[in-house]
């Protein structure tokens, strides 16, 4: 690939469907977590793409467009994957946290039971306690075990329509209501400020995404 071509990859600011970003390959590093004790992992755009297409079809396959699908995992690439793979889909993400840290499990029931999440999304490390904390009420499934999928197109969501819920500290208020116009715009401002695709730097955040 010469200088100045771009390779479609999975764009974190479309979501929807893969489109040209950067003018790095395919097997340019998209997402690197550092894990406790600093082990770190990394997942290409195409694996990244592949990985962000077979969540989404398992959701489009189970659930209606703007259902509203938990994230119940610890920060890392599954969490991220998991989070993409619903808006790529075209339901709601609610990202979360799993069950278990100090002074949250009243949070979470609140949150759970206010945005009636469809299906919850988790990692086979935190599959027991979120399967355990919600009960039968609610199927959870490990993104690491969904089967592959075949790679398919996705179609563009509507602007205004609702990417994900988020919830801010305390239960009583209501979730921001957060459409892929605004994600679009808040991916912007982060990339033209860092710059971590157009062959600048790489951006580093305490953030799963």
């Amino acid at each position: 690939m010469s200088a100045g071509q771009t390779w479609p990859v999975f764009d974190v600011t479309a979501v929807s469907r893969t489109n040209s970003v950067g003018t790095g390959g395919p097997e340019q590093p998209a997402f690197t977590c550092v894990e406790p004790g600093g082990v770190s992992r990394s997942w290409s755009w195409r694996e990244l793409d592949t990985r962000v297409g077979t969540v989404a079809a398992m959701l489009a396959g189970r659930l209606n467009t703007g259902a509203r699908v938990a994230v119940l995992a610890s920060p890392g690439l599954e969490y991220a994957v998991g989070f993409l793979g619903a808006l790529r889909a075209g339901v709601i993400a609610v990202p979360l946290f799993p069950p278990g840290r100090p002074g949250d499990t009243g949070r979470l029931r609140t949150v759970l039971g206010d945005c009636r999440p469809a299906l919850a999304l988790t990692t086979r490390a935190d599959q027991r306690a979120v399967t355990e904390f919600v009960g039968p009420y609610l199927a959870v499934v490990a993104v690491e075990d969904i089967p592959a999928a075949a790679p398919r197109d996705w179609p563009e969501p509507d602007p205004q329509s609702v990417a994900y819920l988020r919830y801010n500290s305390g239960t009583g208020r209501a979730p921001a209501r957060v459409t892929h116009a605004d994600l679009v715009a808040n991916a912007r401002q982060s990339i033209d400020a860092d710059d971590p695709i157009g062959g600048g730097p790489a951006a580093f955040s305490w953030l799963p995404l």
